[in-house]
């Protein structure tokens, strides 16, 4: 199962990371190592938005007798919490290709693409074992790992305007 997680979650920050390449990839402005972050993670915001209507829309498919409540309650947990997740994961991802492309260092991508999988796979692993095992602690382990993770990416995009020309 654990693979199956972090498969999805590969596949996932491929699709967002080929989605704002096609757009940075041929824009002039994309030429300060902040840049990568903001696009990812602009990206991901898109993504999210995205698979945040699928999954509402869902409700009123699977909502039982109530598929308006159903959708509405779906949007609320994932809103937050997907939405920050795909944001920091593809923040992670933004920080190492700037690296790789403004700063030339090698295996930065892959680094890149490592982390936000990682954080993409414990993310979902977590609301797997929260539901798995009915622990509503859970959640709270997820909301401080996410709360952790913005500060380390609002450090690395501060760490990135040293080099901004």
């Amino acid at each position: 199962e654990l693979f199956l997680f972090l498969l999805a979650a590969f596949w996932e920050e491929t699709a967002k990371y080929l989605a704002a390449r096609s757009i940075f990839h041929h824009e002039k402005e994309f030429d300060e190592e902040t840049d990568a972050m903001v696009y990812l993670i602009v990206t991901a915001l898109g993504f999210a938005a995205s698979e945040n209507i699928i999954h509402a829309l869902s409700g009123f498919v699977d909502g039982g007798d109530n598929p308006l409540v159903a959708s509405i309650r779906i949007i609320m947990m994932r809103s937050v919490g997907a939405t920050l997740l795909h944001a920091l994961a593809s923040g992670a991802l933004g920080y190492f290709l700037a690296r790789s492309a403004f700063l030339k260092e090698r295996f930065s991508l892959l680094k890149g693409f490592i982390a936000a999988t990682a954080i993409h796979t414990l993310f979902n692993w977590l609301l797997y074992l929260q539901e798995l095992l009915k622990v509503q602690s859970i959640m709270y382990i997820v909301i401080l790992l996410l709360a952790g993770g913005f500060i380390l990416i609002l450090r690395d995009f501060s760490l990135l305007k040293q080099y901004d020309g």
